[in-house]
């Protein structure tokens, strides 16, 4: 059964559609499958295309509804690596791990490197995916698990986004795959145990073989499959002999087995090479890194260059931006076509262990100095160009940058990156170059290209040194800026060779740092200035957008309007300014008007912004989720999964609130579309932001009280409502006590709460909502006159979705 387009059809109609094909299904005994347009971009991206397929993704794009939102979804949430289509399908321990899976909800895949444990593991996931389509993955590098308490606060450093491994666990339903967990490995898994959950699976992949109950030990490939991998695409297939000789050195070592066919498909070794290497090693330890180092030795005639980058980086899982800075599309081709990658995962390539561990063993000859200029002026480039490839690379490779600002201690690129990358918690001033005020002096007078990075690494260092001082002392803050402001001020007023474009740019963060001591006037002129001598500086207009806010609205607002309707997926203006205004439109009235319009950009601004400030995208996307989930549920289930889902304890209280709203309203939006368990992943999760935000307002208790509503849990609900002073009650507190007392059945109390809503509002938009819960409790009551609320509330609504909503309760409180 086929659905083109779920938006077109609309929530109401879409979860009919979906109730009918469950009746039909059960009559006729069979599973009925609704496909709209998002299940078939979903299908098309994971079961067709490989991800290398670029030309055949950017021709789908235009035509396919939902494919570029897919695309994007993939690469930020926890993806699968990709399976090779010759994918080594091994049937039997695949029913193996699911039987134990079944009995214990964990297993360990334990076996040497190379065996094909990743590659099991997916083949798992996707047998337990067939069975139930609700299932959340979460894969999670070995690496990066330190220890069992990590779980709580793990560092996907892809992301650079801390997530509560524990706490996703036991709300959602989910598949936690840990590939390549080497050390506490019992502890970990015991540690998961204890969340006690009963919806999630584990499975760990690890050399270590671990004391547990629930082990499988991946045997090597049957003759078949070892006969298939040794052969695949050869004209001549490897004699019986040598066959046998193979076998009884290295057994059926699947990626053994491949490099060998890879050699001789690549004319670098003979059969008769391979029987000489294979008498080698029978005669010595049986050791198959020992093995793999001997053949090894024949890709570095061929691949030397692309190896030494490889050795340089040294790194298990290496971003495909760094790849492609320093070795191309043709490099990263010749690494594929060796198989030199454990698994590709939608923008990150991870090296076997077996290839990382003879990558260090090796000498390979290579030019440090090329590589870390070439590097640098890569990254120089990127940055320029706002091309969000320059965050992926410093925050995937932290350890490199740091690594090379260690090395080269420049005020360069690489200061630069470390500054906009270290967290706040892990910045250390120690490492970072000193910038003296002569040679800050130096680079304003006598500018070069070269200077640019200098200036700038030092006024992020100021920033990044203030927000710390904030936090401890805001009091403080003001002489910490206030003679740095005077540098600036000083340094720009004498003779200098800055270029106009960096003269603005410095101006610009001297706005800021006005407007942060509340020096509001100055700052506005700093701006004004800026804007006098280049219209489409975005940055500025956001700022005085934000300034202008209270006192001069319709210039605030046109500035906001300007910057949103300049951005394209090609323009030259921050995504972050973009994202940032759409948010600030929240003061005024457009926002309704624009969002159906700029939806599709929003999807590209939190895909660009998620990579240089993983905050961002959370606090935009909270403060406007209410809006997008009533008209969009589908839109608004899809950018929720665009953002993994961060740690409670990662998040600063005043982002806590708006983190909250995106669970709340993605739960809110799977309600719409009929799937109530789904719903209730989401709403709980929101609660758990909820309970660590402090200080909340009277607005925030009335949102979590909401959430507790939709959890069924009126008694917390009105504990949050109790909370909120008797000042602060307004009308929608009383609105929202008299839901929470309806559903308590205390509904004389819930009719004299609804009453007083009803008595202070003052806006027509709202009469609707009001009335329609007024009928609900006057209907439980047996009180004749509910539908007069009704009538009255249908009557003043001109949302056709919402009348239907109120057409259905009639109906269902009339049999």
């Amino acid at each position: 059964m086929f659905l083109m387009s779920s938006r077109l059809c609309g929530p109401k109609n879409y979860k009919r559609l979906n109730a009918a094909a469950a009746w039909i299904g059960a009559k006729l005994d069979k599973d009925i499958y609704v496909f709209d347009a998002r299940w078939m971009a979903t299908y098309i991206i994971d079961a067709i295309l490989e991800p290398q397929d670029i030309t055949t993704l950017e021709l789908l794009e235009p035509h396919l509804v939902f494919f570029e939102q897919i695309r994007i979804e993939f690469g930020y949430s926890h993806d699968l690596p990709t399976l090779p289509k010759d994918n080594w399908a091994r049937p039997k321990p695949v029913v193996d791990v699911l039987t134990l899976l079944d009995k214990h909800q964990y297993v360990q895949i334990h076996g040497m490197s190379g065996m094909g444990k990743t590659y099991l593991a997916v083949q798992v996931f996707n047998e337990l995916k067939k069975a139930d389509t609700e299932r959340m993955v979460i894969w999670i590098p070995g690496n990066t698990v330190a220890n069992a308490e990590s779980l709580s606060y793990l560092k996907i450093e892809r992301y650079a986004v801390p997530q509560n491994i524990l706490g996703i666990i036991k709300r959602f339903k989910c598949v936690v795959i840990i590939d390549s967990l080497e050390s506490n490995v019992e502890d970990v898994i015991k540690r998961i145990e204890q969340v006690g959950a009963t919806n999630y699976r584990l499975i760990v992949t690890s050399q270590t073989e671990a004391e547990l109950i629930s082990v499988y030990d991946i045997p090597p490939s049957d003759d078949d499959l070892s006969g298939k991998i040794l052969n695949a695409g050869l004209q001549k297939a490897c004699p019986p002999h040598v066959y046998q000789q193979i076998i009884a050195s290295i057994g059926g070592h699947p990626f053994l087995l491949d490099q060998i066919n890879i050699l001789v498909k690549k004319e670098q070794v003979s059969w008769s090479k391979v029987l000489r290497e294979t008498d080698t090693l029978t005669a010595s330890t049986f050791d198959n890194q020992a093995f793999y180092d001997r053949l090894f030795v024949h890709h570095l005639k061929t691949a030397s260059q692309e190896l030494g980058i490889l050795k340089w980086i040294d790194a298990k899982e290496i971003d495909e931006s760094l790849l492609m800075a320093l070795i191309g599309k043709v490099g990263i081709k010749k690494l594929r076509a060796r198989n030199f990658f454990n698994a590709y995962r939608n923008g990150a390539f991870v090296l076997h262990d077996i290839v990382l561990n003879s990558l260090r063993a090796t000498t390979i000859q290579f030019d440090e100095n090329i590589i870390e200029r070439k590097l640098a002026d890569r990254l120089k480039n990127l940055y320029h160009d706002f091309d969000p490839a320059y965050y992926r690379i410093i925050h995937a490779h932290k350890a490199l940058i740091f690594r090379l600002l260690e090395k080269l201690k420049k005020h360069d690129i690489y200061k630069y990156s470390y500054l906009i990358s270290v967290p706040l918690a892990d910045y250390d001033e120690r490492i970072v170059p000193a910038t003296s005020e002569e040679e800050l002096s130096m680079a304003f007078r006598n500018f070069r290209d070269d200077d640019y990075f200098l200036i700038m690494s030092w006024i992020e260092q100021t920033e990044k040194e203030f927000r710390i001082i904030k936090a401890q002392d805001r009091d403080a803050t003001e002489p910490f800026l206030t003679p740095r402001i005077k540098i600036i001020e000083d340094l720009l007023a004498v003779t200098n060779r800055l270029t106009a474009e960096v003269h603005r740019d410095i101006r610009n963060h001297l706005g800021k740092f006005l407007r942060d001591i509340d020096d509001r006037a100055r700052a506005i002129q700093v701006f004004e200035s800026i804007i006098a001598e280049k219209s489409d500086f975005w940055a500025a207009k956001f700022h005085l957008a934000k300034l202008y806010r209270k006192d001069n609205q319709d210039l605030a607002r046109q500035y906001l309007s300007e910057i949103v309707h300049a951005y394209t997926a090609e323009s030259q203006i921050s995504p972050t300014i973009v994202l940032a205004s759409f948010k600030e439109f929240r003061s005024h009235n457009e926002l309704d008007q624009l969002l159906p319009k700029f939806i599709d950009s929003f999807e590209q601004l939190l895909e660009q912004t998620m990579v240089s400030r993983f905050d961002q995208p959370y606090e935009v996307l909270g403060a406007l989720a209410s809006r997008i989930q009533f008209k969009m549920p589908e839109k608004m289930i899809a950018l929720a999964a665009m953002l993994p889902i961060p740690a409670e304890d990662a998040i600063e209280n005043y982002t806590l609130f708006d983190v909250g709203m995106i669970y709340l309203n993605t739960g809110k939006a799977h309600q719409q579309l009929g799937f109530s368990d789904k719903a209730e992943e989401f709403y709980r999760q929101a609660t758990a932001y909820y309970a660590k935000l402090t200080g909340a307002n009277a607005f925030q208790l009335r949102a979590i009280a909401e959430a507790y509503l939709l959890l069924k849990d009126p008694n917390t609900a009105l504990t949050n409502l109790n909370a909120i002073p008797e000042r602060n009650q307004d009308e929608w507190y009383h609105f929202t006590l008299a839901k929470t007392l309806k559903m308590l059945q205390r509904y004389e109390e819930a009719k004299a709460a609804i009453e007083v809503t009803v008595s202070r509002n003052k806006q027509d938009k709202h009469i609707s909502t009001f009335h329609r819960e007024r009928g609900s409790i006057r209907y439980h009551l047996n009180d004749p006159d509910y539908r007069q609320d009704y009538d009255h509330a249908i009557a003043h609504c001109d949302d056709q979705q919402f009348i239907d909503i109120m057409t259905d309760e009639l109906k269902l409180y009339s049999y």
